[in-house]
């Protein structure tokens, strides 16, 4: 009965361990990206102030190839997004503010630790990805909008704000067909506001794909870095509201607000 009696404390005691074990690991892993949006956050307004006010577009494939640390970086796509361009404003360390907690490491299991790919899988692949929709917008080779509709509703200064709207937000994909990851990617370099997601609720193992991109890994909430400088954990029926997108969503004060080109 005594060795009973013992076998079933340590059994509930090694229950509460794990439990507390694994919130403690969850809680890091959040404050981790927490840490990497106010990094984000600063360093793109830093950015802006460097351009007269203008915010940094999240693609803009007009840019030339960018000089990071020692080497250039120049391959595809790769001097376009943000997270190269953005370099500078985090002093040339990606660390704990585009890498957060494994993305890295999953992109050199699978295109190793440097070259052009790697480059590439990095612009691509970011722990947070960027609300460029309404915010810096994206330029094509031609130097035009890429959605000339999304022009006249995108911010491109911090003094046409009038409400925070969202800036980077955790981000993921679906495992590429015939990749060999441990899972869903953990990071994508673009989050794409509520109006193009699916209808049906989150649950824990659906797609981020499915989401904008948007992946709720922290006990199912995203960590998300608005353009005020403030940082907040939302669920998906939370960032559903149009007007934490779309400074239009925000003056119509309409949380169902769709784009048009009317």
């Amino acid at each position: 009965m005594e060795v009973l009696i013992c076998l079933s404390i340590i059994a509930v005691l090694s229950a509460i361990t794990f439990t507390v074990v694994h919130k403690t690991r969850a809680y890091a892993t959040m404050s981790n990206e927490v840490s990497a949006a106010r990094r984000l956050t600063a360093g793109y307004l830093l950015a802006s102030q460097d351009n007269g006010g203008k915010f940094m577009p999240g693609l803009d494939q007009t840019a030339p190839p960018i000089l990071f640390r020692d080497r250039l970086v120049k391959f595809m796509e790769a001097p376009h997004r943000y997270p190269f361009r953005l370099a500078p404003y985090l002093n040339y360390e990606l660390e704990g503010a585009i890498f957060v907690n494994g993305n890295r490491e999953q992109i050199v299991d699978m295109y190793g630790s440097q070259g052009d790919i790697y480059d590439y899988m990095v612009s691509l692949w970011p722990a947070m990805g960027m609300n460029m929709t309404f915010v810096g917008g994206k330029i094509a080779r031609t130097g035009n909008w890429t959605n000339p509709i999304m022009e006249s509703e995108t911010l491109f200064r911090l003094s046409q704000m009038h409400e925070p709207v969202v800036l980077f937000v955790s981000a993921g994909m679906d495992e590429p067909v015939g990749m060999n990851s441990d899972g869903d990617i953990r990071g994508y370099h673009e989050v794409t506001a509520p109006f193009t997601w699916s209808g049906m609720s989150w649950s824990e193992g659906k797609s981020p794909t499915g989401y904008g991109n948007v992946a709720f890994r922290h006990d199912g909430k995203a960590v998300c870095a608005f353009l005020d400088g403030s940082i907040k954990t939302l669920t998906s029926e939370e960032l559903r509201d149009m007007r934490l997108w779309s400074p239009q969503a925000a003056r119509l004060n309409a949380p169902f607000y769709v784009p048009s080109a009317d």
